[in-house]
């Protein structure tokens, strides 16, 4: 599956922006390793403060893992994507979005609960089609998971 690459917000001056690069690039590279760790440290440059540029990296971190198959691994930045995104506009993240995200992680310990959000977040996607291949690709997820635990 393809990462999608939820951009640093342009007025963003947080330090984060030479690990951004090297994360597009090592996406460029296919070195999926080398991108996680740009984004790790663009995490730890923008500190702990919810901010767009952490939601942005914290969105990218949890897709790159799911889309590796590591969905356990991406529960925590995708949960606080999804904090992140409800507090507002300003994240620059959808929420619905982040909801797929974080249904997506959890069907690697709560597999119901999973299927439950990213059907929820999918009736929520429907309005905004900048997300719809991350919606289908939850879909296919939720499906997956739903056959193989039937």
């Amino acid at each position: 599956a393809a990462v999608l690459i939820v951009a640093l917000p342009s007025y963003a001056q947080t330090g984060a922006e030479q690990h951004f690069a090297s994360f597009q690039a090592a996406l460029d590279r296919n070195d999926r390793a080398a991108a996680e760790a740009a984004l790790v440290a663009g995490l730890a440059a923008v500190g702990p403060e919810p901010s767009s540029s952490r939601a942005a990296l914290l969105a990218n971190l949890a897709q790159l893992r799911i889309d590796s198959g590591r969905l356990a691994e991406a529960l925590e930045p995708a949960r606080e994507t999804l904090a992140i995104a409800e507090r507002g506009n300003a994240s620059g993240i959808d929420p619905a979005y982040a909801r797929l995200l974080v249904g997506q992680a959890e069907l690697a310990s709560n597999g119901d609960a999973g299927v439950r959000r990213i059907l929820a977040a999918l009736q929520q996607a429907r309005a905004n089609t900048s997300i719809s291949i991350e919606a289908y690709q939850a879909a296919i997820a939720a499906g997956d998971w739903a056959i193989a635990n039937d």
